[in-house]
């Protein structure tokens, strides 16, 4: 069931007692993410395993105290096409910080942005 950044968090609710799929897209609100993130991981509010996957850009949410290794998958564009993989293949340490080691280029999957070959700077 998808559900979009508008929509009542009921949803999740509904899947969690069904052990369905909810897609999240277009949330951009950390607490609720943070929320839907912890009630889909906890064994006592979703007895049944629903599943939940969303897409964002919020890096806080790269937290080993909240997503496992094999819970997060990065997508890359390369010149072969895309390649999505989780941070556990691509030799994540649950003693590390995920957020820095991405940041730090460990997972690759970092927007290349190169200011001088964008126009917008140009008179």
């Amino acid at each position: 069931m998808p559900v979009k950044g508008g929509q009542s968090k009921s949803a999740a609710l509904v899947n969690l007692s069904r052990s369905g799929v909810l897609s999240l897209t277009g949330f951009s609100n950390y607490r609720l993410v943070y929320f839907l993130i912890k009630l889909f991981n906890s064994k006592r509010d979703n007895p049944y395993g629903g599943q939940l996957v969303f897409s964002n850009h919020m890096l806080d949410l790269m937290d080993r105290d909240l997503l496992l290794r094999d819970q997060i998958i990065l997508i890359s564009k390369t010149r072969k096409g895309t390649e999505i993989s989780s941070i556990h293949k691509q030799g994540a340490r649950s003693d590390k910080s995920f957020k820095r080691d991405y940041l730090s280029g460990e997972f690759g999957a970092l927007p290349n942005i190169e200011l001088n070959q964008l126009d917008l700077f140009e008179s």
